[in-house]
């Protein structure tokens, strides 16, 4: 089952496990650095997000095996999701990433 969680991010983020923890965007920051509105969803296998008003954007699972796997690249409120099963693992968390 999904564990869904509504959040704030910005391209500083630095994820650690499921947990986003932020970084203040500068006032005159780059469209890819804004904070941006996006929802997050995570089960064992997957993690995806969906974002509001972002550009493009795509969510990045951390596996139990130390790997990152990317989801594909979306667009405002679209999902992207990526799977730690196509490197053989499970998902321990994941974060967000703009381009």
């Amino acid at each position: 089952m999904f564990t869904h969680k509504l959040t704030a991010v910005s391209a500083a983020a630095v994820a650690l496990g499921s947990t986003l923890l932020l970084a203040p965007a500068a006032s005159a920051a780059p469209a890819a650095e804004q904070a941006a509105a996006c929802r997050t969803v995570k089960d064992s296998s997957r993690f995806g997000a969906s974002c509001l008003d972002s550009g493009l954007y795509r969510a990045v699972a951390r596996c139990a095996n130390g790997r990152t796997v990317p989801g594909p690249w979306v667009r405002d409120q679209s999902w992207s999701y990526a799977s730690c099963t196509s490197v053989g693992s499970t998902v321990t968390g994941g974060y967000v990433q703009f381009a």
